[in-house]
């Protein structure tokens, strides 16, 4: 009887008496066929649970993916910046979230760096450009310095040495020597107030007007009474100056000075002794009207 349940695999057997007739009432089920309901129901069940972890997946990955997109775009906007592209900026980020925010911020930082280097470089351009012209104002300046020593080779009664160094590029410190005849050299060192170009011009026509004074043999008395009239009636009356000058006599070693307001000038004799000079003899050149100057002289021996 139960050959043919056996070739189905396992099955249920179910026995129960029947009391009243002394039989037994006995059937028996395969196995498959009791519990294939069950099996179908597991089967829909975990497909279920399949598609519907599947479909959790693909939102995780489509939410990570449209996070970290934008993430990503800006790095790379980041690391283009950092690498000297200055002009970059992140594009397709147009959500209104923090994230959207975050790109627009950046974008307008780029635009605001882009016109900060285009500035930069602007006022870098003039300012080497005003470099540039200092620079050749300071050539310029320096060409009206005497710069060549031995200045006078074939005049072994004296050495002469001097050096000027600005503060800038350009100032109104300055110095000069040079013979108005075959025994007088005058020395001048002077300082203009104020620094860079205008002190410099000031400096330039002053040494022009000293020159020329006293090449027609002016005394260092009168010459710093016609300087001072004259910077008076051409320069600003802020424009000033203090000034040394002197003959000094190589036949002799007499030096006849005067001294408009300048530092005292010293002596250092050859034992390394150091005396002054003397006091100013006026005031200084080119602040007020009808100045007078005193001279004074000096002898330098030989040994001094």
């Amino acid at each position: 009887m139960l050959g043919g349940f056996i070739d189905q695999g396992p099955i249920w057997i179910v026995f129960a008496p029947i009391a009243s007739t002394g039989w037994a009432l006995a059937t028996a089920v395969a196995e498959s066929k009791m519990t294939a309901h069950v099996r179908d129901q597991l089967l829909l069940a975990a497909t279920a649970l399949s598609v519907l972890f599947f479909l959790i997946v693909c939102s995780v990955l489509f939410v990570c993916k449209n996070l970290t997109d934008p993430i990503r775009r800006l790095a790379h906007a980041v690391k283009r910046i950092r690498a000297g592209e200055l002009d970059s900026k992140v594009t397709d980020i147009t959500s209104s979230d923090e994230i959207g925010q975050l790109a627009t911020g950046f974008n307008a930082m780029v635009d605001r760096l882009s016109e900060h280097v285009a500035a930069l470089s602007s006022e870098m351009a003039a300012r080497e450009l005003v470099e540039s012209e200092l620079q050749v104002a300071r050539e310029m300046q320096s060409s009206l310095l005497p710069m060549t020593y031995r200045p006078f080779p074939d005049r072994n009664e004296f050495d002469l040495y001097a050096r000027n160094g600005a503060a800038r590029h350009v100032a109104g410190d300055f110095y000069d020597f040079f013979f108005v005849n075959e025994d007088n050299l005058m020395i001048v060192i002077a300082d203009v107030s104020g620094t860079g170009i205008p002190a410099a011009m000031v400096m330039a026509v002053t040494r022009t007007i000293i020159r020329n004074l006293a090449n027609v043999g002016k005394s260092p008395r009168e010459i710093f009474e016609e300087t001072n009239r004259l910077l008076i009636e051409d320069q600003p009356k802020h424009v000033f100056g203090t000034m040394f000058l002197g003959y000094y006599c190589v036949a002799n070693g007499a030096l006849t000075y005067a001294k408009a307001g300048h530092q005292p000038a010293y002596i250092v004799n050859k034992e390394g002794a150091v005396s002054c000079s003397g006091k100013a003899t006026g005031t200084i050149v080119g602040m007020l009207d009808e100045v007078s100057y005193t001279d004074r002289r000096i002898v330098i021996e030989p040994e001094n």
